[in-house]
């Protein structure tokens, strides 16, 4: 009964830390894709305004 308290805890932790891992992932690809495209942006005004 102990050990399947360890494994059960063991297994909780690396799935909270998997699912951290997810999101930074995902707020990192959010956050670069913003940036990419607001960089598009800024171009094509600097381009287009006199």
């Amino acid at each position: 009964m102990h050990k399947e308290r360890i494994d059960k805890k063991e297994w909780d932790e690396a799935l909270l830390f998997t699912q951290e891992e997810v999101r930074k992932r995902i707020a990192r690809d959010l956050h670069d894709g913003i940036g990419h495209s607001l960089l598009l942006v800024k171009r094509r005004l600097d381009k287009t305004l006199p």
